[in-house]
């Protein structure tokens, strides 16, 4: 990962990032930023609660085979991947946007529906 200018990776606590610029992964924390300024950011128990959601109930949207698109956290995902809504036990919303998800091979792959940006890649529950 290369930060080459200075202010480029303050901590989006405060909003306070370039104009801009989408946040990269920090130190293995999702952190995108959202059309508000304020970056996407799940807590553990939020991404628990996803994980212990779909491992009881398996989704029944498209699966995308991982062959066709390469994901990654804070990597914004093309236009061609169809988000789905959480369902009504699990919304998570993160800021202005709310989380959406898509099923990549097995896994579960959380999205800030403004950005397109991946928060989160919940391995082996669906």
């Amino acid at each position: 990962m290369t930060e080459g200018q200075p202010g480029a990776t303050t901590e989006s606590k405060t909003g306070a990032t370039t104009e801009g610029k989408s946040g990269t992964t920090t130190e293995g924390k999702a952190d995108t930023q959202g059309s508000t300024g304020k970056s996407a950011k799940l807590e553990s128990q939020q991404v628990s609660k996803v994980k212990s959601y779909f491992s009881e109930h398996k989704p029944s949207v498209q699966r995308i085979e991982k062959s066709r698109v390469s994901v990654s956290i804070g990597v914004a995902l093309p236009a061609t991947v169809e988000l789905y809504d959480l369902p009504p036990d699990v919304i998570v919303v993160s800021g202005a946007c709310p989380i959406r998800y898509f099923v990549w091979g097995d896994d579960i792959v959380l999205v800030d529906s403004c950005t397109r940006h991946v928060i989160e890649i919940i391995p082996g529950v669906a």
